[in-house]
């Protein structure tokens, strides 16, 4: 009897080794599973790859497809190598304040003020801000009938 279960243990664990061996596993080793990053901040899907076992960083395909760096949101990464698919999700945040110039504007009582058409609205980045200018027109006070000409 102890001859069979010690020969059903060895059977075991050949079947094990021999799954194992055939079955492919992930080769690559990422610095971050779940990148979490500032919309306007660049990333660069291949610098995430810490190493690859049994092979070069540059023979990993790299998918980000479904990625809008300009939406906040969650996006899948799938990194292929040997045939082996290994996904992860980056996040886009917006997180950061936006710097907004103000211009001063004296009103005086009785001044028509006239809205500022929407191509006068500019958004553009700079760095890690994302800036939004409004650029005020100022138009010429009409001279009054009253005056002296």
């Amino acid at each position: 009897m102890k001859k069979y279960k010690l020969l059903l243990i060895i059977l075991v664990l050949v079947i094990t080794l021999i799954i194992l061996s055939i079955k492919p596993t992930n080769q690559i080793v990422l610095y971050n599973y779940h990148p979490v990053i500032e919309i306007s901040n660049k990333f660069d899907p291949q610098a995430n790859i810490q190493k690859v076992i049994g092979g070069s960083i540059s023979d990993v395909n790299v998918d980000t497809s479904k990625i809008d760096f300009s939406k906040v949101g969650k996006y899948p990464i799938t990194y292929i190598y040997n045939n082996i698919k290994t996904t992860i999700t980056i996040e886009l945040q917006d997180t950061l304040k936006p710097n907004v110039e103000v211009q001063e504007v004296t009103v005086d009582l009785g001044m028509k003020i006239t809205a500022v058409s929407y191509t006068h609205l500019r958004a553009h980045e700079t760095g890690r801000n994302l800036v939004c200018r409004l650029l005020l027109e100022k138009k010429k006070k009409k001279k009054r009938k009253n005056e002296v000409k």
